[in-house]
């Protein structure tokens, strides 16, 4: 029913208590409770624009590593994204360090997250994987030891 009422056109409105409530043209009420984030976005957006880099040789002296991703939105974004890592395939829970969206001059949007591994995953040449999603649209970038030029 839930999924129906979003491939109509719902009118959205928030009662005195601040619960939103969406009427669907099917007839079906959803109440979304306080803290609920709704997010309507169009199917036309540009998926973002993934750029990972490894840990640096300096770092990795230190007996550190920490992967980055950087992710670009199309202004029509509004910043709204949800960034992710993965571990073999693996959702991660811990280590990771995201920003929230910054607006470039461009009108442009800039995520940056930051993922610390243990430096014999690294070494041992484990996939890092930084996911991306913004509304239907997903972009991933692979990581791994054996794609960078630098090896310790």
């Amino acid at each position: 029913m839930l999924a129906g009422c979003f491939s109509s056109t719902p009118l959205i409105s928030e009662s005195r208590e601040g619960f939103c409530t969406a009427m669907c043209t099917n007839s079906t009420t959803v109440v979304f409770g306080q803290g609920t984030k709704l997010i309507v976005t169009s199917s036309s957006l540009p998926p973002p624009v993934l750029s990972v880099f490894p840990p640096s040789g300096a770092e990795l002296q230190t007996n550190k590593a920490t992967l980055l991703c950087l992710s670009v939105l199309s202004s029509q974004s509004q910043g709204f994204a949800d960034v992710s890592w993965l571990a073999g395939g693996i959702p991660v829970s811990s280590g990771i360090s995201t920003s929230t969206a910054v607006q470039q001059p461009d009108q442009s949007f800039h995520i940056s997250s930051y993922l610390d591994i243990q430096l014999s995953d690294w070494n041992r040449d484990q996939v890092y994987t930084c996911k991306v999603s913004l509304g239907s649209q997903t972009s991933e970038k692979n990581i791994a030891m054996a794609d960078c030029s630098r090896q310790v």
